[in-house]
């Protein structure tokens, strides 16, 4: 049995959509909104919706940790909440070290991976996902069910109702 992950790689000036690229760099500009004094990441988040707007979101930490909340799952929540009907076509995540470089490479973690799928569940299409950084090049998956395999979804949770 072979398991396969389907994603393009690519760099900053090979995206064709310029909306893409402003949202890379709309996260660069909205990396001081982070509260990261513990791990000293800033990472930030960006959608962008189907009607061309951009929202952005940072991580928030907590000194009683694990209670902060992820870039990806901040910005996920404020659309579900406050854009509901309007369907998200990109979320962009980038990381950086506060106050200094961006970081090479950061992949959304589980939970926020969960958080994607479920919302590409309720707006019934797929969400693209972009991550990475402009020095080493980004990834790119058509779906957020792409980083997840073996999903825990709707189906699954029924299968598990005994």
């Amino acid at each position: 049995m072979k398991l396969e992950i389907k994603y393009s790689f690519q760099s900053y000036d090979q995206f064709s959509d310029p909306e893409i690229r402003r949202a890379i760099d709309i996260c660069e500009e909205n990396r001081g909104n982070s509260y990261s004094p513990y791990s000293g990441v800033e990472v930030v988040s960006a959608v962008l919706l189907e009607n061309g707007e951009l929202v952005t979101a940072t991580n928030q930490e907590n000194l009683a940790f694990p209670s902060g909340i992820c870039a990806e799952v901040n910005v996920l929540s404020y659309c579900g909440s406050n854009k509901k009907g309007v369907r998200i076509k990109t979320i962009v995540v980038r990381a950086f070290r506060k106050g200094k470089e961006e970081i090479e490479f950061i992949s959304p973690c589980g939970n926020c991976r969960q958080f994607m799928v479920e919302s590409e569940g309720r707006q019934e299409t797929s969400i693209q996902v972009v991550f990475g950084s402009k020095s080493k090049g980004f990834y790119v998956f058509d779906s957020a069910a792409h980083l997840l395999p073996l999903l825990f979804s709707s189906d699954t949770f029924e299968l598990l109702q005994v």
